[in-house]
This record gives C-alpha cells, structure tokens and sequence, in this order.
C-alpha cells in the first residue's frame, strides 16, 4: 500500500506499532527483490552450501557403514544436517539388517 501511495510509512507504524526504521527496512527489500524477498527459499546444507569433496567424503564413510553420529564427528557436519541430506536423497545411510 506504501508503494501504491495509498498509505504513508507513519500510517502503518501507527496503525501497527512497529517502528519505522522496520517499515523502512521492508520497503527497500520490496523495492530491490519485490514480494519474492519476503520469502526466501532455503538451501541445503550439505547439498547446496558444502563442497563436493564433503559431500563425498559423507558418503563414503556412510557406505562403510559407519553411525550418521560417527559421520558427524568426522567430518564437522552436524547429525541434523546430515539427516535431512539423507532424507531428500542427497545422501544414501547404510540400511541396518534386523
């Protein structure tokens, strides 16, 4: 509403009782990324923001068949992220037999 002129910035931070400087900061991702910056889209961790060589010295100690924790420790990446890495596919776990 503030870039259609339909409202001033001090309309909304009385309307709203956030403080201007918010207001500000918000209109110039709006003006710079549109309504797209508003919702960025995450990246994966151990796909998309750690090196290959990482990613493959991961997989190779999870084809040994080593823990996800025992992985962790190894190489400095968090269970968590190893996980989630597992779960969308970037990774494969070693299946344990029961």
């Amino acid at each position: 509403m503030i870039a259609n002129g339909t409202v001033r910035q001090r309309d909304i931070v009385r309307a709203f009782g956030v403080p201007l400087a918010t207001v500000k900061r918000y209109m110039k991702v709006h003006r710079e990324q549109g309504t797209a910056g508003f919702f960025p889209t995450a990246a994966a961790a151990i796909g998309e923001r750690t090196d290959a060589g990482v990613k493959q010295r991961a997989q190779a100690l999870l084809d040994e068949g080593k823990s996800v924790p025992e992985v962790s420790r190894e190489i400095g990446v968090t269970g968590t992220t190893l996980h989630k890495a597992i779960q969308a596919g970037r990774l494969h776990a070693f299946k344990k037999k029961r």
